[in-house]
């Protein structure tokens, strides 16, 4: 890798983790060393849509099954009492 890519890489990294200093989503969380493309490769893009926005925590999961009406979710709230939106 070049000086210059690996310099801007570092000081990405730097800012990433700081950024995510204290948040919990598992995008935050992610080990710096995976790939995000590899959490997507092979999903079409409504699936790989959908894992974003569940991986982000931008929508819960229960919030989503109850939207899309599945059987047995009457209430996006998650049981935990996070009602499934930031």
């Amino acid at each position: 890798m070049p000086a210059m890519e690996r310099r801007l890489k570092d000081h990405w990294r730097e800012r990433w983790e700081k950024a995510a200093n204290g948040k919990t989503t598992p995008a935050w969380r992610t080990p710096w060393e995976i790939d995000g493309q590899t959490l997507y490769r092979g999903l079409r893009k409504e699936e790989a849509t959908l894992a974003f926005l569940l991986h982000s925590e931008i929508i819960g999961l229960r919030d989503w099954l109850y939207r899309i009406g599945v059987p047995g979710f009457d209430s996006p709230q998650c049981t935990c009492g996070w009602s499934g939106k930031l």
